[in-house]
């Protein structure tokens, strides 16, 4: 678990250092009560919800935006 603190976050991780991780959390006895699960959970959540807007920006999302009304436009006339 080298390079990895109190403060690396799941995102920082790639899988094998996740599955690592969790090997090693699943050999300790209070890992039922430990919070590892729900903030691995969390995490994922998160990751899976910005899949689709990883390498937009919010001029991206302006641009599109914009290009919709116009489409909207278009289609009133």
């Amino acid at each position: 678990m080298d390079g990895m603190t109190i403060f690396t976050e799941f995102g920082d991780l790639t899988p094998q250092e996740i599955l690592s991780l969790f090997h090693k959390f699943i050999s300790w006895p209070e890992y039922p009560v430990c919070p590892f699960i729900a903030s691995m959970e969390t995490s994922f959540t998160k990751m899976e919800s910005g899949t689709d807007t990883i390498g937009k920006d919010s001029d991206d999302e302006a641009e599109e935006g914009e290009e919709q009304e116009q489409l909207d436009e278009e289609d009133e006339l």
